[in-house]
């Protein structure tokens, strides 16, 4: 029962700086107390998804409310403003959902974080629409090295030792064998006994390393016609 009420304290005290839009900086100002400190922390952990849209909101009021560029650059940029807020906001998200439970498990409050309330100003919103573009090129190039290293690695090295096995152990080109004319594949890791052998149309097969001037049943008297 204790800590539901506690927990139930943390969101008042949570939900009453939320809904009353303090900044980050405004709340620093304030001498908190431990349980504000910490219901802080938990509304920023809470709300932390809230950057994912509230980028795109502050981005289309400055172009449309604030901004005075011309109109027909505004609808042209219209369709691609979320291809720069979403990405911002999801990197936006990141401090908050880090920043809040250390300040609860901290008993702090960091001040020079915004909230994610914050988000839906303009003046947060653009520093994260200019610090987005080179968090994805670092991404990105991060992503293509380690894909270079992952191919050196595994698919060099990989493919070289497949080569080396394959070719030792693949069937090679038939070589000519006997006099019959017949041909029969021969396999390198076997010894090549088998180009040695010729055939006697009368006494079969006969192994020529041991008889080099031909049939030996041939040449044997009782075997000679």
């Amino acid at each position: 029962m204790r800590w539901v009420c506690v927990a139930l304290s943390l969101a008042a005290v949570a939900a009453e700086f939320v809904l009353s839009g303090c900044t980050s900086y405004e709340v620093g100002q304030r001498d908190l107390n431990v349980l504000e400190r910490e219901g802080m922390g938990l509304a920023r952990t809470v709300c932390s998804p809230i950057n994912l849209l509230g980028t795109s909101y502050a981005t289309y009021d400055h172009l449309y409310n604030e901004s005075d560029t011309h109109v027909a650059w505004k609808v042209l940029g219209t369709p691609f403003v979320p291809l720069l807020t979403l990405p911002s906001g999801a990197f936006a998200t990141i401090p908050d959902v880090v920043t809040g439970p250390f300040e609860m498990l901290t008993f702090s409050h960091a001040s020079n974080v915004a909230y994610p309330w914050e988000s839906y100003e303009y003046r947060v919103a653009d520093v994260w629409n200019k610090v987005t573009p080179v968090f994805l090129v670092a991404l990105a190039t991060a992503g293509a090295g380690a894909a270079v290293v992952a191919d050196a690695m595994n698919g060099h090295g990989g493919s070289g030792g497949a080569s080396y096995t394959s070719s030792y152990n693949t069937i090679q080109p038939s070589q000519y064998s006997g006099g019959t004319g017949a041909s029969a594949p021969i396999s390198v890791n076997k010894p090549r006994t088998d180009i040695y052998t010729r055939n006697c149309s009368k006494h079969g097969e006969y192994d020529s390393r041991f008889s080099l001037g031909g049939c030996p049943a041939c040449k044997a008297p009782k075997f000679a016609d």
